[in-house]
């Protein structure tokens, strides 16, 4: 089976707690701490060591985003409706004004 692990860079004006609970907004989830679980998957709110505000414009500006979030699959769930839950947890996002950026094996299918 294919690595379904994926990080998503997001860059936005909201702080972690805000984030964790826009992101379980988004995917019907229930948070605990910073990690939202949902029915697809679990996504754990990290901020980026490597945040840099300066350098987000730059080309692969996107690894010093604010926040590095792990995704990962639930073992019950199918590659199909995990990857549509990632999607559409980028695009709602996106549509909330976050810059997002998917790094995985299934980016192509998510952006």
């Amino acid at each position: 089976m294919a690595n379904l692990y994926c990080r998503l860079f997001v860059d936005c004006a909201l702080s972690r707690e805000q984030l964790t609970k826009q992101i379980a907004s988004i995917v019907c989830g229930q948070t605990q701490r910073f990690t939202v679980s949902a029915d697809w998957g679990e996504v754990d709110i990290r901020e980026n060591d490597d945040w840099d505000e300066t350098r987000t414009d730059q080309q692969d500006g996107f690894l010093y985003y604010r926040f590095s979030n792990d995704i990962e699959p639930r073992e019950t769930t199918d590659r199909e409706s995990y990857v549509a839950g990632v999607r559409d947890l980028i695009k709602g996002l996106r549509a909330r004004g976050c810059k997002v950026v998917p790094a995985c094996d299934f980016e192509n299918e998510v952006n």
